[in-house]
């Protein structure tokens, strides 16, 4: 048995349908979902209804289901930070019976197979930080890396390795009944071995941040040898994708954003943590907080670092 398992798809149904297709031209008869499956870009609904449409699918929540109940508990009249325009536009726009079934998700699953081996999912697991960041789970850190010609795929595998054999790690882990265990939310593709299990993070379908194009997710291969993970990447066209979007409300309500995320899609790489970084410097100079900033920070920094 083939699943395919997908993640981080930010409202990017072109690459999700793109993968899909992908999936099952491979024979994918399962599907695996790791959360994030809203926000960004402007077809959330269409994304959440291909979703909720998938047979012989498991699906968790991601950290941004999980702001949901936060902004529709909110008097929107307090909808007033430019910051989160894009976000503000979604809900809005966010079908009832889509939040809802985004709502019901669970923060985490077990898809049993065939063969009786089990798949642990979740989005995100909070203890892989308690060593700090490191490339394997930042994709800060890893666009930083990257500068360094040196630094390719076997560098970043040997990374990889290194931080599944870490204590904190293995301690993690050690709590879940599962031959493979998937998560999302760095949007960095890979796989590897922590023990006997297997660890995999299928990467961002929607949005990439490892460096390389195309809609992200991998294939899991249920054998009577074990389970066998193949990366798998599928182009489609990005421009155009950027181009449609801008014709949304969802751009037009929060363009900064909107245009971070099509800097990031172009590139494959993080643009958020520098912009991020140069908010909080002038958020500071000015004596203000940070999150949620000012408009006039936010604003600020996007002219400043040309997406203004």
């Amino acid at each position: 048995m083939r699943i395919a398992v997908l993640a981080d798809i930010h409202g990017n149904l072109t690459a999700l349908n793109a993968a899909l297709d992908d999936a099952r031209a491979n024979g994918a008869e399962r599907f695996i979902l790791a959360g994030d499956y809203i926000f960004d870009l402007p077809w959330s609904n269409e994304v959440t209804e291909t979703v909720r449409g998938l047979e012989n699918a498991v699906a968790v929540q991601g950290n941004k289901e999980g702001y949901l109940p936060g902004f529709l508990a909110q008097d929107r009249d307090e909808w007033v930070y430019d910051q989160f325009g894009p976000m503000y536009q979604t809900v809005r726009e966010l079908k009832p019976e889509n939040a809802g079934y985004l709502l019901s998700l669970p923060q985490s699953a077990a898809a049993a197979l065939p063969s009786g081996r089990t798949v642990y999912v979740t989005h995100w697991f909070p203890g892989f930080l308690s060593g700090g960041k490191t490339e394997a789970i930042s994709s800060r850190l890893f666009r930083e890396a990257s500068q360094n010609p040196a630094f390719g795929r076997r560098a970043f595998l040997r990374r990889i390795d290194d931080f599944l054999q870490k204590s904190y790690v293995t301690e993690t882990l050690s709590g879940v009944d599962a031959g493979a265990v998937v998560f999302g939310h760095t949007h960095l593709q890979w796989h590897g071995l922590c023990g006997d299990k297997l660890v995999l993070n299928p990467g961002s379908c929607g949005q990439a941040l490892d460096g390389v194009n195309g809609a992200a997710y991998t294939l899991l291969t249920d054998t009577p040898d074990g389970l066998q993970a193949e990366e798998r990447r599928v182009p489609y066209d990005v421009e155009a994708v950027i181009q449609e979007a801008k014709q949304s409300e969802v751009y037009r309500r929060g363009r900064v954003w909107a245009e971070l995320i099509f800097a990031a899609m172009r590139s494959g790489f993080d643009t958020f943590a520098p912009f991020f970084a140069l908010a909080e410097k002038l958020a500071n100079e000015r004596g203000q907080s940070g999150v949620p900033y000012s408009n006039e920070v936010w604003n600020l920094a996007a002219h400043e670092a040309g997406y203004g």
